[in-house]
């Protein structure tokens, strides 16, 4: 907020009409007392009042469970601001967006040991703050288990198109996570040479622990 001052002089019996001719981004602006017939002194009771129709994106975090959660939202495909969500609750991006920007909430990094889902995460600003983005988080859980019987060399194993290899007789497990409800099975890809593997237990479905 500031006073202006129009740098071409006019004299006295010229009229005037100043008008905005570029809205900075997000406002409104309208201009009182903005026209008129130049006497003999400045006109200064030109007023120039702006609407802030900026709107924040935000929402709430539920499940998180004890880790940190970075979320990232897109405005109009090439504006990006993340932030950092260490607790369950409400969130909300410091940027503001303009009415009729596009916008996108999207897990920009999972916490460890957990998969966030987003809901109500895209969309086009209109007149009120956006406050339904949902971001729910679950537990998930490791596949693993014990290689036993490998004189020498490695064996490959595969589960849901995660590969792991194991060197040897030794404890293993994969590295992806899966949710509880997903069914997993473990398969021999590569045996080790000279050897004939069978997994026991290999199939099943994820519960609430490894």
């Amino acid at each position: 907020d500031r006073s202006f001052t129009i740098s071409t002089r006019q004299i006295a019996g010229s009229t005037y009409n100043v008008t905005v001719t570029d809205q900075p981004y997000g406002h409104t602006c309208s201009v009182v007392n903005g026209s008129g017939v130049v006497t003999d002194h400045n006109i200064t009771n030109i007023n120039v009042t702006c609407i802030d129709n900026r709107r924040r994106v935000g929402g709430t975090v539920t499940g998180l469970g004890g880790g940190s959660i970075q979320l990232r939202t897109e405005k109009n495909t090439y504006h990006y601001q993340t932030i950092t969500v260490s607790e369950n609750g409400n969130f909300s991006f410091e940027n503001l967006f303009a009415p009729g920007d596009e916008y996108s909430v999207t897990v920009y990094k999972q916490p460890y040991d957990q998969l966030c889902d987003v809901t109500n995460g895209s969309g086009t600003i209109g007149e009120v703050d956006i406050t339904n983005v949902k971001v729910t988080c679950q537990n998930t859980y490791t596949i693993g288990g014990t290689v036993e019987g490998i004189n020498a060399g490695k064996i490959k194993l595969g589960n849901n198109g995660n590969w792991k290899t194991v060197y040897g007789n030794r404890d293993f497990i994969f590295s992806r996570r899966l949710l509880p409800g997903t069914s997993y099975n473990t398969t021999i890809i590569e045996e080790p040479y000279g050897h004939t593997c069978a997994v026991t237990n290999a199939s099943g479905i994820v519960t609430n622990h490894n």
